[in-house]
């Protein structure tokens, strides 16, 4: 037979008051570990919101950069004339060989030397094409209207991005920085 110390607590003597004296006392645990779990959850959605910023960014730098390098070689080679529309989707870089002077709206002074396919995929943000605008200080290339950049504001409704967009400025003015301060936009060379 086990003996247990005077000194820990008995239970209640009277049948039957065990059971509701511990379901009055113990209703608490619930509602505190509840409590934690309701907030480690909205913890976890204001860090992951935080962190899907910070990639959005680093994708949006890092491809805009690789286009920037992709046109500025075509320009070398091929020498870029320009592109049919106000703001084309980059959605042309995957072709191998151009059919005429023409990759998809872009046209070039000498097609023969197109080194395609000059990407594997073509290049998405937020299930967005990248697309290059035509302005009236030159050819851009900017994420696609649609995208949500990490300052909040999206691309064709917050950021207007047509003929009278400056660009450069917008650029300056860190509208199109992310928040190191990396161009989320780049200017594309382009002969005469």
């Amino acid at each position: 037979m086990l003996t247990f110390p005077s000194s820990w607590p008995r239970g209640p003597t009277v049948k039957g008051e065990g059971r509701a004296y511990m379901l009055r006392n113990n209703t608490r645990y619930p509602i505190i570990f509840g409590g934690i779990i309701i907030f480690l959850a909205v913890l976890t959605v204001v860090v992951l919101r935080m962190r899907s910023r910070t990639i959005i960014d680093v994708i949006a730098t890092r491809d805009i950069a690789k286009l920037e390098d992709i046109f500025t070689h075509i320009n070398s080679e091929c020498h870029i004339l320009g592109f049919d529309k106000q703001d084309s989707r980059i959605d042309f870089l995957t072709a191998k060989n151009p059919v005429g002077s023409k990759v998809g709206s872009m046209t070039l002074r000498i097609p023969e030397r197109w080194d395609g396919p000059y990407l594997q995929k073509s290049l998405i943000l937020q299930g967005k094409f990248y697309q290059v605008v035509k302005t009236d200080k030159g050819y851009f290339v900017a994420p696609g209207d649609g995208v949500r950049l990490s300052n909040g504001q999206t691309i064709g409704r917050d950021i207007v991005l047509n003929k009278s967009a400056d660009i450069s400025a917008l650029i300056h003015s860190k509208v199109l920085q992310d928040k190191k301060g990396q161009a989320l936009a780049a200017r594309i060379p382009v002969s005469n």
